[in-house]
């Protein structure tokens, strides 16, 4: 399902409140991304948000979008793009996008991005796209299987902290790509993580720890352990 829409207008001070975000949480931990900084300022947050939420879009916290999703702590996920060092070239799959956040990030950074979800649906919201960028497009399936049909990624983006890969990702990832995601790793922490494939063999690479939460596959067997 391809989805496009027209530009959603901001229905608070949220422009205040990207630049309050970017500045005391995300630059002073070591976020100096130029594309990364853009594309969070581009996308507003409150407008995924449930309602009753907006005014909490930007603090340091995750904020409900739909059962069992949500927009993720603003470090967090400043950080995953960061490491995942995505290209313009490049193509990316966003696992999990609930309504749409992440991935409309996403697409300010990549050439093509893919987002899906097994219930969620996007929200009817889209920026102007970069230079040599591709509205994003959303498709409903199972988390667990990845989407195949455009498959192999440049990047694989997972929304939530997970204990195991889901097992489409080492035929789904390119050589050289990179997967970005949360580690759980114990009493409810997480660990920011990023994940390359060199020589058809994955490497991990912990980076700090972080905490989103957790991500659960919908029942079906997740058998890729770490």
């Amino acid at each position: 399902m391809q989805h496009t829409a027209p530009q959603h207008s901001r229905r608070f001070s949220g422009a205040t409140a990207d630049d309050n975000m970017l500045k005391s949480q995300v630059m002073t931990n070591r976020v100096l991304s130029a594309a990364v900084l853009s594309a969070l300022k581009q996308v507003p947050r409150e407008a995924f948000a449930l309602p009753g939420w907006e005014s909490r879009a930007y603090c340091d916290s995750a904020v409900p979008t739909a059962p069992g999703r949500f927009l993720p702590q603003p470090l967090v996920f400043a950080r995953l793009l960061q490491e995942a060092d995505i290209r313009p070239g490049e193509k990316v799959l966003d696992v999990a996008c609930g309504r749409g956040y992440t991935t409309q990030v996403l697409a300010l950074l990549a050439r093509r991005v893919i987002g899906i979800d097994d219930a969620a649906m996007p929200l009817a919201w889209a920026p102007g796209q970069a230079d040599g960028c591709q509205a994003p497009r959303f498709e409903k399936t199972p988390l667990s299987r990845g989407f195949v049909d455009e498959a192999p990624y440049d990047v694989i983006h997972i929304n939530g902290m997970i204990e195991a890969l889901p097992p489409f990702i080492p035929a789904q990832l390119a050589e050289g790509g990179r997967v970005a995601f949360v580690k759980a790793i114990r009493g409810g922490l997480g660990e920011i993580t990023i994940v390359t494939k060199v020589r058809g063999a994955l490497s991990f690479r912990p980076v700090a720890e972080g905490t989103l939460p957790r991500l659960s596959w919908g029942g079906e067997n997740v058998a890729f352990r770490f």
